[in-house]
Order: structure tokens, then sequence, then C-alpha cells
């Protein structure tokens, strides 16, 4: 993997799909290297075949979670039928949302609504699509909550005053 890792970080290669390719926790040190040293990367689908039993677990979400720390580049992961994520990743996914630029994640094994503000937040910041703004005070008016904000503003949010979830309703 090591010398993969090597020619990928040559060249300039902004997708990168492994799905269906027997990736584990075991890769994702490496994964995680390239992302670090890959400038260009901005989307990587490590999804798995739902028949299998092998594929990525907490464990190796938590490995690529130190990686992406910092990561500016990475909008979008995809990890759909990695059927050992549970739950227990969401504090880490959450982590790797709010240190870096990761606006898209599929993960069809756990509910995403704990971490769906924070990738509305990566979406405001990236400069993507107002109508994130709109939904973000459309939720403030379900939940009671009041923003000195208008949707058409260009503001910032301090994260303390968005609540975890209730973006998806």
């Amino acid at each position: 993997m090591e010398s993969l890792v090597n020619l990928l970080n040559e060249l300039l290669i902004i997708n990168i799909s492994l799905s269906d390719n027997s990736i584990d926790d075991d890769c994702m040190k490496d994964l995680g290297e390239l992302l670090q040293m890959n400038k260009y990367i901005i989307m990587i689908d490590i999804s798995y075949p739902s028949k299998s039993e092998s594929g990525i677990s907490d464990k190796g979400i938590e490995i690529l979670t130190k990686y992406l720390k910092g990561n500016e580049i990475l909008k979008e992961l995809h990890l759909d039928q990695n059927n050992k994520i549970t739950e227990k990743s969401i504090p880490f996914l959450k982590e790797m949302i709010i240190n870096s630029r990761i606006e898209i994640v599929e993960c069809n094994n756990i509910p995403l609504g704990e971490i769906s503000s924070s990738l509305a937040i990566n979406q405001m910041k990236n400069g993507n699509d107002l109508s994130v703004m709109k939904k973000l005070f459309d939720m403030s008016k379900k939940f009671k909550i009041t923003f000195p904000i208008n949707p058409t503003d260009n503001i910032s949010i301090p994260l303390s005053d968005i609540p975890d979830s209730g973006l998806d309703g």
C-alpha cells in the first residue's frame, strides 16, 4: 500500500473510489496519510459490499479521524455498507467534520442527524448553497431558537448556538 500512496500523492487526483475493494481498519492509517499529503482529493468512497462481514469498523473511523484534523480539501466521505460502523462512531465523525471542511458524509448504518448541523456549518464555511442557511433559519423557528439573523445575511454562527440535530426535519 505504501507504494500506492506515494504514486497517488504524485498525481492530480480529486476523487478516489475504493468501494468494494476489501478496505478495512488496517488500511485507515495509509489512507489517512494519503489524505494528509495529497492537497487535491475532495471525495473518497470507501463503501463496502453490503453482504460482507469485513470492512471498516468504529476503530477505523477513529484512526481516520486523527488524519483529517485540519484537512481543508476533502469535502465528501462515503462509508455506506460498512456494517461494522456503529453509533459509537458518531463522536468521531462529528470531530472529523468540525476539524475539517467535510460537508457530505454517507453512512447508511447509523443515524446521521447528530452530525447534520456540523455538515451544514461546513457547507456554509465552504460557501455552498444559500439553501443551507435557509434550512438553519427554518430549523431555528422549529426549535424556537432565536438567532439575530436573516437567512440572506452574511454571518457566522457560533457552534454553541446550533443544536446537534434537526436539520433533516
